[in-house]
């Protein structure tokens, strides 16, 4: 099944998509949504989200075409996974809920700006002018 049945894409800024996913599966289940660090260098971010339940895709995802950081346009894979959530080196944690043994809470506004900083590259401004 093709998500473009009138040849028009649906594009979605990613605190959006990532927010209305939440907002559908509910905070309570969901454990982690994050971004795989290495997957911007081939053009699509590839997301995952941690929950236990084990239903269809919610539609907002299976109606977004590309996400959009910034500006930027990307293709993007989204997985729900039961086994999670991880961290690690090639990870950004879009959300992670406050009780997980192991990671820190992250709220999806400081999600987000980790994940622009990661795909932009913004240098860091805490190396700014220092007096």
């Amino acid at each position: 099944m093709t998500r473009r049945l009138d040849n028009t894409d649906t594009h979605r800024a990613l605190e959006e998509l990532t927010c209305k996913y939440l907002a559908v599966r509910g905070r309570d289940n969901v454990a982690q949504v994050a971004v795989n660090q290495s997957s911007p260098d081939f053009g699509t971010l590839t997301l995952s989200a941690h929950t236990g339940i084990q239903e269809a895709v919610p539609t907002v995802v299976e109606q977004t075409d590309t996400i959009l950081v910034d500006g930027q346009q990307y293709d993007f894979h989204f997985v729900e996974d039961l086994d999670g959530p991880h961290e690690g080196p090639n990870r950004v944690s879009l959300y992670a809920a406050d009780n997980i043994l192991g990671i820190d809470a992250v709220q999806v506004d400081d999600g987000i700006e980790a994940v622009r900083e990661q795909l932009i590259g913004r240098p860091d401004e805490s190396k700014g002018d220092q007096k």
